[in-house]
């Protein structure tokens, strides 16, 4: 059985590949969020970045964000193509020595959910796939660096 995107309110990444710490971790995204995945600075240690220090948004990431949002499903159904509609959560930090510390950012909206690499040195692959940015589906299996996230409804 599959679920709409519409029926989504919350995505949640389970990581089910992953260092220790990393492991049985999942992140909860809602309808109207954004965040970043990145290494945690100390990767022995893995952990929410506050959101008084969230990692800043190059200007060239910013453009990638905006052409991303831009581009993504045109016509579809609830789609958000401004950033700023957007609330951004807290960046999460992997620990894993094979993420790059700004990777992908992942969003949820009411069309579903999307994720954009960020010009990450190992790639962000969905299902087998090395993508640049992907609209993704209850099921899909993702990889960042070498942490592994099923994506659940």
């Amino acid at each position: 059985m599959t679920t709409s995107p519409a029926a989504i309110k919350v995505a949640h990444l389970a990581v089910t590949h992953g260092n220790k710490p990393d492991l049985g971790r999942v992140l909860e995204l809602p309808v109207g969020h954004c965040l970043m995945v990145g290494r945690s600075p100390d990767s022995r240690h893995t952990g929410m970045i506050t959101q008084l220090s969230l990692l800043h948004l190059e200007a060239e990431d910013h453009a990638l964000v905006i052409q991303h949002l831009r581009t993504r499903a045109p016509g579809t159904d609830g789609a958000r193509h401004l950033f700023a509609s957007f609330e951004r959560d807290d960046d999460v930090g992997l620990a894993d020595d094979a993420v790059s510390s700004r990777h992908t950012m992942l969003f949820c909206d009411e069309a579903g959910i999307t994720l954009l690499d960020m010009g990450s040195t190992n790639g962000t692959w969905v299902n087998g796939e090395r993508v640049v940015s992907a609209d993704l589906a209850v099921g899909d299996l993702l990889r960042i660096g070498e942490t592994r996230f099923e994506l659940r409804s």
